[in-house]
């Protein structure tokens, strides 16, 4: 998986920051980005959420993408003290920002921030992992 942060395991119990009168969440969930390439080519992409708020979300991606662009977001919630069931969470956004990955990854990496759409789906996850 690609990511901002180097833990391997998912987690929610990130920073979290105040912006423009929202809480912006700092953390690491697996997630599957899905969308149109800078080609116009479909494509799916295992990346790792680290940012997310009520508007906003980022994460690095190897495919190439443009201001603009839609893409839908598949994220794993995992298991907690409080939450007895993993949750799969589903949204989109429109792209905002396209910047080279700034955390010592590979030059093709870039870091994307999504404005999110209102629209969500939240369900129970299997046992098995993203698909």
């Amino acid at each position: 998986m690609l990511g901002h942060n180097k833990s391997t395991s998912p987690s929610i119990q990130g920073v979290s920051k105040v912006r423009k009168r929202e809480r912006l969440f700092e953390l690491s969930l697996p997630a599957l980005v899905q969308g149109k390439d800078a080609l116009g080519r479909e494509f799916e992409e295992k990346t790792t959420l680290f940012t997310i708020s009520a508007e906003t979300a980022s994460f690095n991606l190897a495919h190439p993408i443009i201001l603009g662009e839609i893409l839908r977001l598949k994220i794993e919630i995992p298991q907690t003290i409080l939450l007895q069931t993993k949750l799969r969470l589903e949204l989109a956004g429109e792209v905002t920002r396209i910047l080279a990955a700034s955390n010592g990854a590979t030059p093709q990496l870039q870091t994307v921030s999504l404005k999110l759409f209102p629209q969500y789906s939240l369900q129970p996850l299997p046992s098995s992992s993203l698909t």
